[in-house]
């Protein structure tokens, strides 16, 4: 009677086992395995010879397979809206696809470091795995830094740089280099003489002020080129048009304006002024709509091109590879993606291909 008992509880052990392993789970996989129980004696009261009994179970064993999660980056621009950032986004998302990456571009309304330290905060405590920021104000940067390496999540800069704030790496354009392109573009359309005033968007932003730089350092080597103003329109119309149109005012032998951003901002308010295309020569920075169309009709006579989509792409490639092992810091810790100078006669060409 007690080997009968012995059998019975060793079959519930043996049951129970399946039942706490067999929880729902959500990705189960099946393993059978062949379960060997202890030998058992059987002992009669008959004192007959006693019988050995090998019982064998066929018991299901799930285990549990995760899926592994993907690589999680964030790219936090100066703003949303402008048509430069919609280049950089489809990059990102081009790039992310192909390496098996989840990239997310979100950036503030408004081009303001308070709306982007929020943006910050907020990936930072989801846990992603890197984020990048082009920075509205470099002064703010470096105690995100500081948290970003406390919380072991990569943060490099890109587009706009922070160089003094401890960021591993920056990419994006050489801006003091792309400021002095457009000068000597420019400038030798005005035939190297003349009144000029440069329009910027933000007085803070370090990219626009490496621009204006530049501009400045190449203009120089001109003396019959004169700089009277510079003029920050906050990338807006409704701000920047009243704001040139001032400038206009106080400078009416004005020859030409070099707009380090949107100079779209600055045909707006030549045209509430009745200026004609070509009255002024306007010269800008990047290239978007509706740049190009503003170009053939001779309101801007050129622009220095970055290259956005290629910097979305490259952004995510070296977030991925930093973070994988698969690559190292530059030892200049900049990654240039170069500046193109555009004008009317190799505009299409230009915008033939993904930039």
């Amino acid at each position: 009677m007690k080997g009968k008992m012995f059998a019975w509880v060793a079959a519930m052990i043996v049951i129970a086992a399946l039942v706490t392993t067999c929880g729902p789970t959500p990705t189960p996989q099946v393993i059978k395995e062949t379960v060997v129980v202890e030998k058992e004696v059987q002992v009669e009261v008959t004192k007959e010879v006693p019988v050995e009994v090998t019982k064998v179970v066929e018991v299901e064993k799930v285990v549990e397979v995760e899926a592994e999660k993907p690589l999680t980056f964030v790219l936090i621009p100066k703003s949303v809206g402008h048509p430069f950032w919609g280049d950089l986004e489809k990059g990102m998302h081009k790039k992310a696809v192909e390496i098996g990456v989840q990239a997310i571009f979100h950036g503030p309304e408004l081009a303001l470091a308070e709306g982007q330290i929020e943006l910050f905060d907020t990936y930072l405590n989801m846990g992603v795995d890197g984020i990048a920021m082009a920075p509205n104000d470099p002064a703010t940067v470096p105690p995100l830094v500081k948290a970003a390496e406390e919380a072991g999540i990569l943060f490099i800069t890109f587009d706009t740089d922070a160089p003094e704030s401890g960021r591993l790496m920056y990419i994006g354009t050489d801006n003091v280099v792309g400021g002095a392109q457009g000068a000597e573009a420019m400038l030798e359309l005005l035939e190297y003489e003349g009144k000029v005033a440069i329009v910027t968007g933000g007085l803070t932003a370090l990219n626009l002020n490496q621009r204006i730089e530049g501009f400045e350092e190449a203009a120089a080597a001109y003396p019959d080129v004169e700089i009277v103003d510079t003029v920050a329109h906050g990338d807006a119309l409704e701000t920047g048009v009243p704001l040139i149109e001032d400038l206009l005012t106080a400078h009416p032998d004005l020859k030409g304006i070099y707009a380090v951003s949107g100079p779209n901002i600055v045909v707006e308010a030549l045209q509430s002024q009745d200026y004609g295309p070509g009255d002024i020569l306007v010269f800008g920075f990047d290239i978007f709509d509706p740049i190009p169309q503003l170009m053939r009709e001779g309101w801007i006579q050129g622009v220095v091109a970055q290259r956005p989509y290629m910097e979305g792409q490259l952004v995510v490639q070296w977030m991925h590879d930093l973070v994988t092992g698969a690559a190292e810091v530059p030892d200049t810790a900049f990654v240039d993606t170069g500046t193109n100078v555009v004008l009317l006669e190799n505009l299409e060409e230009y915008l033939s291909v993904p930039h």
